[in-house]
């Protein structure tokens, strides 16, 4: 029995009775409710009160609860063309057999003796490519001479690169002199390449290696004051009074190194080519065809060599630019087109301009011959070598495994659990 408050105010009982569907489920239902349902087929079953989902298209009666509470509203019917919107939202793609992962896949079985197969044919193609590597590398010729300890000027004896590095500063912007003799042991075939090298130089310090602007390299202006830091300006950002742009700027272009090397031989200067030493697309897509600024022109502030004239016709420049990716290193200076004889001396007179007692490092020239696989460098063909020779001794270990210790393959016996049940049984 429920009630419920009319509009009165006087409490208004209502009669909930029980009856049966066709279906067996039990229905409550009010006077109320009968009265409406009084047109219903004459089954005698009326004002069933069903869910709303047996209710789509009408709606249904009210039915008050025992607890005298209202009536909720009936459940919004679901419309099927939702439900088609819905699984045209759907993000499943369609079936085809590359999406399920079901295409044809090779599924290598790697039997002991496939293993030995492969590693007998890696050692047959990398033994042969590292003798052909090495061969190459040992057919290069190349001389090698220090010289930074002999070039401090009057301080030549000393240990001391701070002694050294006063020498340099004293010596202006000429830097000291000295002359070195180098012999040909062995022919050395045209063309011959002259080399710089430094130590302990790390070009790929985070600092130095950002410390560009690749927009006015090209002919465009900085786009951010940060990128060339610490070298934007004439003063090095020290102290921000002149505000005179440096072209090209930032660290890495400052610190061009500034050695120069003239050549004779018997007397006869030997002439030294800075073109074609770069590569073509650096020369015509990085670098603008400007004059140099402002470029280590203030002695004061200057960290290394200057330009004279267009930028991208300084190949020796361009060269430097290249990020070297060990602290020693070489780099390309110049071409010889001639060819020297065993036996020969070489003379080389040495200007002394770049700073590299300031760090700790050393300074060498380089002259060599070139092979079809570039300079001297016998590394990669030992790797080849030892990589090859190592796949043999690996294959021959397998195979006397597999000899020693043959086994059925996939044999479910040597499992350790069914090896171990065995045991105990």
């Amino acid at each position: 029995m429920g009630q419920a408050a009319s509009s009165s105010g006087q409490p208004e009982t209502h009669n909930l009775a029980m009856s049966s569907r066709n279906d067996g489920a039990l229905i409550l239902e009010s006077p109320n409710t009968r009265a409406a349902a009084s047109g219903v087929a004459s089954s005698g079953v009326a004002g069933i009160v069903s869910s709303a989902a047996e209710n789509n298209n009408r709606a249904g009666p009210v039915v008050e609860s025992a607890a005298g509470h209202g009536a909720s509203p009936p459940e919004t019917p679901k419309s099927p063309a939702g439900s088609e919107k819905a699984s045209e939202r759907s993000k499943e793609p369609r079936y085809s057999r590359f999406t399920q992962q079901e295409l044809p896949a090779c599924r290598p079985l790697l039997t002991p003796g496939r293993v030995v197969v492969v590693l007998v044919v890696i050692g047959t193609i990398f033994i042969p490519i590292g003798i052909a590597a090495l061969v190459a590398s040992t057919s290069v010729v190349e001389i090698k001479q220090r010289y930074d300890h002999l070039c401090a000027g009057p301080v030549a004896s000393t240990t001391k690169n701070s002694d050294r590095q006063q020498a340099l500063w004293d010596a202006g912007t000429e830097g000291t002199a000295c002359t070195l003799t180098l012999k040909v042991n062995e022919k050395l075939d045209a063309p011959v390449f002259v080399y710089y090298e430094l130590t302990n130089f790390y070009q790929n310090h985070r600092r130095i290696s950002k410390s560009l602007s690749s927009t006015q390299l090209r002919g465009g202006d900085v786009l951010e004051e940060n990128e060339c830091e610490p070298a934007l300006y004439i003063d090095n950002n020290k102290t921000l009074t002149n505000k005179e742009e440096v072209l090209p700027c930032g660290l890495r272009a400052a610190t061009y190194f500034n050695d120069s090397y003239a050549l004779q031989v018997g007397g006869s200067p030997v002439a030294v080519s800075d073109k074609g030493i770069a590569f073509k697309t650096d020369v015509d897509t990085k670098y603008t065809s400007k004059e140099a600024k402002h470029f280590n022109t203030v002695l004061q502030f200057r960290m290394g060599g200057t330009i004279n004239g267009s930028i991208k016709e300084d190949e020796r420049f361009v060269i430097w630019m290249r990020t070297a990716a060990l602290p020693t290193f070489r780099k390309l200076w110049g071409k010889i087109d001639r060819s020297f004889n065993k036996g020969e001396e070489i003379t080389v007179q040495v200007n002394n301009r770049y700073n590299s007692y300031g760090y700790g490092g050393e300074k060498a020239i380089v002259l060599s011959t070139s092979s079809w696989l570039g300079g001297k460098n016998p590394f990669l063909g030992l790797a080849y070598i030892v990589v090859g020779a190592f796949c043999y001794v690996a294959a021959g270990a397998f195979v006397v495994l597999f000899v020693s210790q043959r086994r059925e393959f996939g044999d479910l016996n040597r499992l350790s659990w069914v090896a171990a049940k065995g045991a105990q049984g």
